[in-house]
């Protein structure tokens, strides 16, 4: 009748581990969907999914696939200026990180929190948690995604030592970035610094040739193309060249309009009508000038950008839902503590009656004690007419010797034998006299040898078995069996 009940169990565990993997597989599909459906400026669609995936995550209890939803949250919320959406995202992120509290996974929180603080203009909290986020990257195993996020680290000290007007650090940080990760975003924070701090334009081509080379090389992300032609037209702007200056600002400002990062667009705007203002095309930068201001005015009125979904409304849930699971961890925290309480009542009742019982019993046991004694007392007493037994069978030097002392010692012979497993018979004898305490000059006489011989046998033997010298070979050979067993 218990074969259902265990088959029962073992089909929960097989489901558990089930909803488990597929768990992991639905956070990496929706990570790489988001990613490629953000790109693509399909924000609420980024949301939806997401939103999904914290729901669907939170009923099977994967709470990576949960903070897998609000770390994707916070990005979107983030690149479309809603900063502060962003940072209750991450604070749902690190309430759910505190429930298996996962170090490495905290570093990527404080760099978040680095990054929305930088934009919030809030430059020492951004330093701040910057740093922290530093401190704890040591605890993210994969070492691409932890140069990734030491990169990201250095970059935003760089940005903020560089708003604080502490030029120094500013580049100290972004070599540092650059040395972590040498890609495209890295370079051109450099080559932006030698284009406006150093006034080195050698330098600045060098880093954007490398940029330019790392573009050639792989398929970049659309983010890597705008930081590119940002810098490439500053690059031109101050080298006085307008006109290519505001070829690739245009080119911004078209990754702007296709990703829908408005923030992006208006800065473009804002890069075009100086760039237009400086070559004396007063219309170009009128008309851009204009542009930039009807979104500017349009971004503040509305916190910066509006998008399709009721984001207030959601994270106000989401925020129940964490509490109301917090209840219910209380509640089972409690429930618990009365389980523990009742089945500690539970052992200490059946407890009781095993202690009436075993003072029932205790007449039995020293019963049972003294027979054992009885038994033993047998075998000391066998042992020691062996050990007579044998003793006269290695003085006679009778053949069976051996053999006998074989069945007396058992334990003895299988400890040698472990140690010298191909020992040779007459060496296996002189072990056994060694074992049974004969002196060099009676092992001599009773095998008919000179002493001499006995010595080098002791020495042979030592050598093979690697008896140190300052040992003596009885007490050794005694304690054989005995250390094993310790």
């Amino acid at each position: 009748m218990r074969y259902p009940h265990y088959l029962h169990i073992l089909l929960c565990c097989l489901f558990s581990l089930f909803s488990y993997a597929q768990s992991k597989e639905e956070v990496e599909r929706v990570k790489k969907e988001s990613i490629s459906l953000y790109d693509e400026g399909k924000y609420d669609k980024a949301i939806a999914i997401n939103q999904r995936l914290i729901k669907e995550s939170r009923e099977v209890g994967y709470i990576k696939g949960i903070m897998s939803g609000y770390k994707s949250l916070s990005y979107i919320m983030r690149v479309n200026g809603k900063y502060h959406e962003s940072l209750a995202f991450v604070e749902l992120w690190e309430k759910e990180n505190e429930r298996n509290y996962d170090k490495g996974e905290q570093s990527i929180i404080y760099s978040e929190k680095a990054a929305l603080y930088s934009y919030l203009d809030l430059y020492q909290q951004s330093i701040s948690y910057s740093k922290k986020s530093l401190a704890l990257s040591t605890h993210i195993t994969d070492k691409k995604a932890r140069q990734n996020l030491r990169a990201f680290c250095y970059g935003y000290l760089a940005i903020m030592y560089n708003d604080l007007n502490k030029l120094d650090s500013s580049f100290y940080y972004s070599k540092k970035a650059f040395y972590e990760q040498d890609n495209i975003e890295q370079s051109n924070r450099l080559a932006f610094y030698y284009i406006y701090y150093k006034n080195d334009f050698d330098s600045a081509a060098y880093y954007l040739k490398y940029s330019e080379s790392k573009i050639k090389a792989k398929e970049p992300h659309a983010y890597e193309l705008s930081l590119f032609y940002r810098t490439l037209g500053d690059y031109y702007k101050e080298k006085k060249e307008y006109d290519s200056a505001i070829i690739y600002y245009n080119k911004l400002l078209q990754i702007g309009i296709e990703r829908k990062i408005l923030v992006d667009v208006k800065n473009a705007y804002l890069f075009i009508s100086e760039a237009a203002e400086l070559s004396n095309d007063k219309e170009m930068a009128a008309k851009f000038l204009k542009k930039y201001n009807v979104l500017s005015d349009s971004l503040s009125r509305s916190q910066k950008i509006q998008l399709n979904y009721p984001i207030e409304q959601y994270i106000k849930e989401s925020q129940k839902e964490y509490k109301h699971q917090e209840n219910i961890s209380r509640y089972k925290i409690v429930a618990t503590a009365l389980l523990s309480v009742l089945v500690l009542l539970f052992f200490l009742i059946r407890n009781r009656k095993k202690a009436v019982k075993l003072k029932n019993t205790l007449k039995n046991k020293e019963e049972l004690i003294v027979e054992r004694e009885q038994e033993t007392n047998e075998l000391k007493s066998k042992v020691k007419d062996g050990f007579e037994e044998v003793t006269l069978l290695a003085r006679k030097n009778k053949p069976e010797f051996v053999t006998r002392f074989i069945e007396i010692y058992p334990e003895f012979y299988q400890v040698l034998l472990k140690l010298y497993p191909d020992i040779p018979p007459e060496t296996l004898k002189f072990c056994a006299l060694l074992k049974l305490n004969f002196s060099t000059k009676e092992i001599a006489d009773y095998n008919f040898l000179t002493i001499r011989a006995i010595q080098l046998r002791k020495n042979r033997l030592r050598k093979k078995l690697n008896i140190p010298s300052s040992e003596d070979i009885y007490v050794w050979i005694n304690n054989l069996d005995k250390k094993t067993k310790d």
